[in-house]
């Protein structure tokens, strides 16, 4: 099996322009820069437009790219649901473009937006199975 598989279910356009929307604003970031970091309280989520995104864990002695993302995905969608700490950080990758939305005003969105719920919970859980499967093939290849 190829571990670079992408299992992500992609979202739709009418989700995507919707988040779009709701917004609070749209930046460009550079290679290496840092969305959240592992261990803060996350602010934001991030939709992304153009570039890619790692997702990444800190290792007792490296950090381990754990998942990627690219146009389309939403970055950090698992951190809406409680108020804890990551687990993990974001760094851009590559030259990426990225719609912001302050957590708070996504849950608002997601309660005015209730049918668009069932598409992100498809999408939340193909991005668990990714992370599952990522996993999976890096004890395997050890």
């Amino acid at each position: 099996m190829n571990s670079n598989k992408r299992h992500t279910i992609k979202l739709s356009k009418k989700l995507i322009d919707k988040v779009e929307q709701v917004a609070d604003f749209f930046k460009a970031y550079n290679k290496g820069e840092v969305l959240f970091s592992e261990g803060e309280i996350p602010t934001y989520i991030y939709l992304l437009e153009e570039g890619e995104i790692s997702l990444v864990k800190s290792g007792t002695d490296c950090e381990v790219e754990i998942m990627e993302h690219k146009k389309g995905d939403i970055v950090g969608l698992d951190l809406i649901f409680d108020n804890k700490k990551c687990t993990y950080s974001a760094i851009v990758k590559t030259s990426s473009e990225l719609h912001v939305v302050e957590i708070e005003k996504f849950k608002q969105f997601l309660i005015n937006e209730n049918s668009l719920s069932l598409e992100l919970i498809r999408y939340l859980s193909s991005l668990i199975k990714q992370i599952e499967n990522h996993s999976l093939n890096s004890i395997n290849v050890s």
